[in-house]
């Protein structure tokens, strides 16, 4: 199984009470959550895992559309509370594209 897992972007992110020093201090991370997800999932050697950071650049849809011609048959979005907006805005995209794709929402939120 084709497996895409997602950190959407932030842009849409809502605001945050924690105050300008830890928002000054925000940026683009890696994943680390979904990195791990990847490799947990890749160990038994059943699965493929891409993982897509719109945190970096490009498109959800992008994403979306295969570059080994096989669509992914799960996606999953990592989900924290202030980015929300982001997650619906990223479902909405995955099911214009697939809309037979299973999705799946993890993560803090």
């Amino acid at each position: 199984m084709k497996v895409l897992l997602i950190n959407p972007r932030q842009d849409l992110a809502l605001d945050s009470e924690a105050g300008s020093p830890v928002e000054e201090g925000g940026g683009s991370y890696p994943p680390l959550g979904l990195l791990h997800l990847q490799a947990a999932i890749e160990t038994g050697g059943r699965h493929r895992v891409e993982v897509f950071d719109a945190c970096t650049g490009g498109s959800v849809e992008d994403a979306l559309v295969p570059t080994d011609c096989e669509q992914p048959e799960l996606v999953g979005i990592t989900a924290l509370t202030p980015n929300l907006l982001s997650v619906i805005e990223t479902v909405r995209q995955i099911r214009a594209t697939l809309p037979d794709t299973r999705v799946v929402i993890g993560g803090p939120h």
